[in-house]
């Protein structure tokens, strides 16, 4: 699909084109892109862009050094700050929005705990510090913007109801406008990011360009209340439900907190009980066609999330066989369309096994996290039950050296890597042992700086087939 991309040539961008395309085709597994030459009598931006604009070619390539964000909205853009080039294209251009997810992060949106700066996970942690800017609410405690790594840019967009507040739509509009400038981009919420937060106000956005994202959580407020206040949620035999709201509407009115049945309702631990749940459901006069979502194995690499109705989730549920451990969600708010699902980026959530921590390990996972995917060390993560070793979920893998390869065939007690996982190898030494044990071949990468562009390369190719 990505083979037919054209681009216009000028001789006035001739070197800055002709490195930029090298570099591109180089990252993108020998992606071949046919010039469309051009001979302007004055050449400029301006005249590229009415080119795009008739549809002659699908990009072109500019400096950075000249603003180009202030683009008309029918032209889109991202920056390729390793050569200093901008990449400009026609707005909802789909091919060029893959290539731009190859060269652009996933926008990491991170919980920051109710308050108290110790509140937060180590992934969250892990994943500010590995952001080039982070935009963050006054709510979060100073202590973790301060803790940042010194590298990081901070930018406050708090807002408060009782003073001058960051504008929503300008702060949504500037995480995507550094997303598409190369930036690493954080954005920090109070509390958890998909808790009453605005997060698809801004999550929209980036759909908006087809810009990926990613989502670390954090504890709610809500969920603080019982270690501050002693104050509990659910009782038994008291109250066995909870319904989450603001006191306000989106236009500034109270807002009206009855009837308590307008509720989302979660069910821990109702896969199991469906037949019951649904009978006590449609029994009380609740709609057979009420939005259902059964969620199974989240975060794992198992997990599954399924949309039906309150009157039909039951049989989905024996129809797919399903096991728990695994939530229900009831309510307006399971309905499909009202999801939102991350734009594609090649490592999005995969889990990449390293069995080196060493120096150049340490940087693989650095540049693994930058990408949205999370490293996992093998003698870090490696536990033993009753004599076994457990090992750890992963998807794909990097080896460093010969003898990773034997100790983890020794590890599985045979060749038992999925036909799905990834094997990258830093050296032919690597791919041979691996060969010889596992009886595949894996994809070569001289040094272990390319090894996770190389594993991007696999799965873009994969995915654009």
């Amino acid at each position: 699909m990505l083979n037919n991309l054209k681009y216009l040539e000028i001789d006035a961008n001739k070197l800055l084109s002709e490195d930029g395309i090298s570099y591109i085709s180089k990252s993108l597994n020998e992606l071949s892109c046919s010039e469309v030459k051009l001979s302007p009598e004055k050449p400029s931006i301006e005249f590229l862009l009415k080119e795009l604009s008739k549809d002659t070619a699908d990009f072109f390539l500019w400096s950075i050094d000249k603003a180009i964000e202030n683009l008309p909205d029918s032209m889109d853009f991202f920056y390729i700050n390793e050569i200093s080039t901008a990449v400009i294209f026609k707005a909802g251009n789909k091919d060029m929005q893959i290539v731009r997810n190859y060269f652009t992060t996933p926008v990491a949106f991170v919980g920051g705990g109710p308050g108290n700066d110790e509140w937060m996970t180590i992934e969250a942690k892990i994943i500010l510090d590995h952001c080039d800017i982070v935009f963050y609410d006054a709510l979060v405690n100073p202590l973790i913007v301060a803790s940042l790594h010194e590298d990081v840019e901070r930018f406050y967009v708090g807002k408060r109801g009782d003073s001058t507040s960051f504008n929503q739509d300008e702060l949504n509009d500037l995480i995507a406008l550094y997303s598409r400038k190369g930036y690493k981009v954080g954005r920090l919420k109070g509390g958890d990011p998909g808790v009453l937060g605005r997060i698809t106000e801004e999550i929209d956005t980036l759909t908006k360009y087809n810009l990926s994202y990613q989502i670390v959580p954090g504890i709610s407020a809500m969920q603080a209340l019982s270690a501050c206040a002693g104050l509990f949620l659910t009782q038994r035999g008291v109250c066995d439900r909870v319904t989450l709201t603001t006191a306000r509407s989106a236009g500034g009115e109270i807002n009206n907190l009855l009837p308590f049945n307008e509720a989302s309702l979660v069910v821990y631990m109702g896969i199991l009980s469906a037949d019951k749940i649904c009978k006590q459901l449609l029994d009380a006069g609740y709609d057979a066609d009420l939005p259902t979502a059964i969620l199974v194995n989240l975060t794992r690499s198992g997990q599954k999330i399924i949309h039906s109705t309150l009157g039909n989730f039951p049989k989905e549920i024996k129809d797919r066989n399903l096991r728990p451990p695994g939530l229900l969600v009831i309510g307006k708010t399971a309905a499909k369309d009202l999801h939102r699902i991350p734009a594609y980026s090649p490592l999005l959530g995969r889990k990449v096994l390293l069995m080196n921590d060493s120096d150049e390990g340490l940087r693989t996972a650095r540049r693994i996290r930058r990408w949205g995917a999370k490293p996992v060390f093998l003698n870090r993560s490696l536990i033993s039950l009753d004599g076994k070793n457990i090992m750890p979920e992963f998807d794909d893998i990097i080896f460093f050296t010969p003898r990773e390869t034997s100790d983890l065939y020794e590890l599985l007690e045979g060749p038992k890597i999925s036909a799905e996982c990834k094997v990258i190898s830093i050296g032919e030494e690597v791919d041979s042992a691996f060969n010889c044990l596992f009886r595949r071949k894996t994809s070569i990468v001289p040094s272990y700086r390319e090894a996770v562009d190389k594993l991007r390369q696999e799965h873009l190719s994969e995915y654009v087939k």
